[in-house]
């Protein structure tokens, strides 16, 4: 609130006076200079005391605003509502959103129509999570003064924080109509636009916003991820690196930048970026998002830490505003309710993995529900997986309350989350708590870090003794392989010829079929020695991105070989994909993200695939699946065992076509793709999942044996 001339005289009233001149006219230093001088004369004036906590507040410094103001108040026992609205004001800069509202509280009481007020308290009420009192009071605010731009805006985004975005487009759009240059507004619209998807018109807000204000950080992240969701990886890695100019702490941008980076293959400073990422996750800073980061580091203990930095970050307000779930114990006779809750319902790789498991599930002890959060479409896929359970829920236009209210109403047993902290994840609803027990399981490959997750469904291989303290979850152990394979692949009846695909005729063909962002300088490296000690030999990669492309052809020649020696397979249908794997020799796996559906995919397809087992989750997927096919000796110790042994086979065709054949056998007979094996082996787990929250008994870590 501005500050006003003050009332009563004093012998430095010119002082003052002066002091609030300076103040209305910007210059806050003198002001605060002069402001000090009264004081010194006249310690406990009001009008000093509480101008001066104005000015502070208005140089950032909120803690010494509160003390002054609070000194102020003092003076006249708490009447002023100016004051206690100012005092609010900086409260509120300092985080301290209840103290907000009791102040603000005390300002409307002396004066009831005192609008700017009323948008206060809706602010403190909105950090509260108090949405419903939050839209009430922001009402009551613009009906005392319905041009302000601040009221309107401030309405917009409690709606926006309850996803209902058109509601908040209204009102973002009538706070411009109010003020076209109101900064925030601007950007805000923007925010709206892109979650209803007018990309093109967001874009066109933040250029408004940034026009407004080029320096303003906020308007710059929205830029980013918008960049992120259009797939433009450098233009987005260019916007991260503008925002760290600004705001070089803001959160997880500095993960964001390196992760737009990777996906393009451009690992300008990865060293660097990578120790400046972990040494901050460490120290418990917000820098990274825990999957991004999994691209780049091995190390379990980093992945938790970052996990729960996350998690505390985005959901504990949710999770505190859950009400308890009703009393619900399953009686031992009924089905148990299992709802499968996924963005992914479609043709995705998570799909490709679990869609046979749902057909398979036994419907004479489980029911089986589907809760997509994803887009919709018309492939063969999304029909199977519709097909596949007793219900299917598509719930993509519900916010999370709404998706929450919808999954407790139906009384699930158990809940299993496909998503982790993925693209697209609704992690928001979970933390509402909508079942007894709640699982992490597949579609992310570690820890999420969060209290309102109970178990994580793994194996021996990529969670091995003594990993349990690096999971906020409990671990339950599955036999074999924790990935669920379909078994019902479809295969492309024809695969293309080696010329149509690219591929020189009799050369010997190391391929990896991973997103580029898995792809490290230091395995490319291994990979370009490979290519040197064997001769003629290619490497068949992904066509992510153009960028990647280029960037991936650019370091094969920094590392002294023929950049046509790349070959890149363009995007395919699945069956497709899948047909084309009989044109390669050896799959070479990344790391310290290891390969995992298209692990999966090579080794259903015969191609024998090589890797590392690192010491994390992700970076032992590909271990676990070659063990749960009976091919152990694949798995390599060490980065320079995996090279010796890539060497080796590509020199050895009789050893290779050894490995071909005990794969194309075992693919029949080992665990990996026997889905019956696999289900029996979950619904172990999920039963004793729910006996335990039944009991009354919490959430332990078991291992699942069966008979």
């Amino acid at each position: 609130m501005p500050p006003k001339p003050p009332a009563r005289l004093s012998p430095t009233m010119a002082k003052l006076q002066q002091a609030v001149a300076l103040h209305q006219s910007g210059k806050l230093a003198e002001a605060s200079a002069l402001y000090r001088e009264v004081l010194r004369v006249e310690p406990q004036n009001f009008d000093a005391l509480h101008l001066s906590g104005v000015a502070q507040r208005a140089q950032g410094n909120a803690a010494v605003a509160v003390d002054l103001i609070g000194r102020a108040l003092a003076r006249v026992k708490g009447r002023s509502a100016a004051a206690n609205y100012n005092l609010g004001n900086a409260l509120g800069d300092l985080g301290r959103h209840a103290e907000t509202l009791a102040a603000v509280d005390r300002a409307l009481a002396l004066e009831p129509n005192y609008a700017e007020a009323h948008h206060l308290r809706a602010v403190a009420l909105r950090h509260l999570g108090r949405s419903d009192a939050a839209i009430a009071s922001c009402a009551k605010a613009i009906g005392l003064a319905p041009k302000a731009a601040y009221a309107h805006n401030e309405m917009g985004v409690i709606l926006a924080g309850l996803e209902r975005h058109e509601e908040a487009l209204g009102h973002y759009e009538r706070a411009l109509a109010c003020d076209p240059r109101h900064l925030h507004a601007t950007h805000n619209r923007g925010v709206a636009l892109r979650m209803l998807g007018r990309a093109d018109e967001a874009l066109a807000a933040y250029a408004q916003a940034l026009a407004l204000k080029p320096d303003f950080a906020e308007a710059v992240a929205s830029l980013a991820i918008l960049q992120q969701l259009l797939k433009r990886p450098v233009e987005a890695a260019a916007s991260y690196e503008r925002l760290l100019a600004l705001a070089p702490d803001y959160d997880f941008a500095l993960g964001s930048m390196l992760s737009e980076r990777l996906l393009a293959c451009d690992w300008r400073d990865y060293d660097t970026l990578c120790a400046r990422i972990a040494d901050a996750t460490r120290a418990g800073k917000r820098a990274d998002k825990p999957f991004t980061l999994m691209a780049f580091s091995d190390d379990p203990a980093l992945h938790l830490q970052s996990a729960r930095i996350f998690a505390a970050s985005r959901y504990t307000r949710a999770a505190t505003a859950a009400s308890p779930l009703p009393a619900h114990a399953a009686a031992p006779a009924k089905r148990l309710k299992i709802a499968y809750i996924s963005a992914d319902f479609r043709d995705h790789a998570v799909a490709y993995l679990i869609a046979n498991l749902f057909e398979a599930h036994d419907r004479s002890r489980f029911e089986i529900h589907g809760i997509s959060v994803g887009p919709d479409s018309d492939g063969a896929m999304r029909k199977r997986l519709v097909a596949a359970f007793d219900d299917f829920a598509d719930m993509r236009a519900k916010n999370d309350i709404e998706i929450a209210g919808f999954m407790r109403e139906r009384n699930y047993d158990i809940v299993v989350d496909l998503m982790g902290y993925t693209a697209d994840a609704r992690t928001g609803v979970l933390a509402r708590r909508v079942a007894p027990v709640q699982v992490n399981y597949l579609g992310y490959p570690g820890t999420m870090g969060a209290d309102f997750i109970d178990y994580i469904l793994v194996d021996s291989t990529v969670a091995p003794a003594g990993s349990d303290a690096h999971f906020a979850e409990k671990i339950v152990r599955l036999p074999h392989c924790y990935q669920a394979n379909d078994a019902k692949r479809i295969v492309a009846p024809q695969a293309p010829t080696r010329a149509q695909a690219g591929l020189p005729e009799g050369a010997f063909v190391f391929c990896c079929f991973n997103n580029a962002w898995k792809i490290s300088p230091g395995i490319f490296a291994l990979w370009m020695r490979l290519l040197r000690r064997i001769e003629g030999s290619v490497l068949w990669l992904l066509a992510t991105n153009d960028a990647a492309v280029a960037n991936l052809r650019a370091a094969a020649a920094g590392h002294g070989i023929d950049p046509a020696r790349l070959v890149f397979a363009p995007h395919a249908k699945h069956a497709e994909h899948l047909a084309r794997h009989v044109l390669a020799d050896l799959f070479v796996d990344t790391f310290p993200y290891n390969a995992h559906t298209t692990a999966s995919d090579a080794l259903w397809m015969g191609v024998p695939l090589l890797t590392y087992a690192g010491r994390s989750f992700p970076a032992r997927v590909a271990a676990s699946l070659l063990r749960s096919v009976g091919m152990p000796e694949m798995v390599m110790p060490s980065l320079d065992a995996y090279e010796a042994e890539a060497v080796s086979l590509a020199a050895s065709p009789a050893r290779l076509a050894g490995l071909r054949a005990k794969l194309a056998q075992n693919r029949s007979t080992a665990p990996l793709f026997d889905i019956d094996l696999f289900r029996r082996g979950i619904e172990s787990a999920f039963e004793t999942m729910q006996a335990r929250a039944a009991a009354g008994q919490t959430p332990a870590a078991f291992d699942v044996v069966l008979p």
